[in-house]
């Protein structure tokens, strides 16, 4: 499903540079950053040479993907999420393997939410 938005010349600029900014700060090929995006090598270029994105579903992809806002990805401007939302369980807690655990276990999942 393609989203189409009408882009402004600023917000396109402001994509391509910090996109490009993302690439070069992680070292990331175009390849490797359209793969993670699902689009081709060349739609990837297309972005950076400043064409306005018609599939936002990727461009957010790309943005999941790199751990980076969605927001400050299109238009330059973070926005107002909190600053733990984006943390993982490794940020949080130490990680430890534990020896004495082996064997047969049965896991029972539960979906965690966020409290208000």
């Amino acid at each position: 499903m393609k989203n189409k938005t009408k882009t402004s010349v600023k917000e396109v600029n402001s994509f391509a540079k910090n996109l490009q900014s993302l690439l070069d700060g992680r070292d990331l090929s175009q390849r490797a950053a359209a793969e993670i995006a699902g689009v081709s090598v060349s739609t990837l270029n297309d972005w950076l040479t400043g064409s306005a994105p018609k599939n936002m579903e990727a461009v957010l992809k790309l943005a999941k993907g790199l751990n980076c806002d969605f927001q400050w990805l299109l238009t330059g401007e973070a926005s107002q999420k909190s600053e733990t939302e984006n943390l993982n369980l490794s940020q949080i807690f130490s990680i430890e393997d534990e020896p004495s655990l082996s064997g047969l276990f049965m896991v029972e999942l539960k979906r965690l939410t966020r409290r208000k």
